[in-house]
């Protein structure tokens, strides 16, 4: 029998509530990345460098990448105290590098600009106005 993925309740993940059919999509990406042996957000956790392996090898398009990559950080964002960083380093890599100019003439901002306070962002904007 195929090993499924112990996904945690939609109501127990942290962060925003995602929808019952993003729960589902999540839990089938989930259960093909358990097909190599890990079940539980813990185990993605303690694994992360193989289970980032595993999907830039699954002969899947970008976006079912992104998809599957974002399964991984929303279950393993109910572990207390975890470290993405492998992770979200992947997760970015579908992206632009900060400061590239986007069609609608705005730059790309880092997670990190992103999340910075307020008055920092707006010194930021300013530069970019001049």
């Amino acid at each position: 029998m195929p090993s499924k993925f112990d996904m945690p309740l939609r109501q127990d993940l942290a962060g925003k509530e995602i929808a019952d059919s993003t729960y589902k999509g999540y839990k089938t990406q989930l259960n093909k990345i358990a097909s190599i042996g890990f079940t539980t957000p813990e185990e993605l956790l303690a694994h992360q460098k193989e289970v980032v392996k595993f999907i830039k090898g699954a002969g899947a398009n970008d976006q079912i990448k992104k998809t599957m990559i974002s399964a991984v950080l929303k279950v393993v964002g109910v572990v207390k105290g975890s470290n993405l960083e492998v992770l979200k380093e992947y997760l970015d890599s579908f992206f632009p590098a900060p400061g590239t100019l986007m069609a609608n003439g705005k730059k790309w901002k880092s997670r990190e600009a992103l999340l910075a306070p307020a008055e920092e962002s707006a010194s930021d904007s300013d530069l970019s106005s001049e």
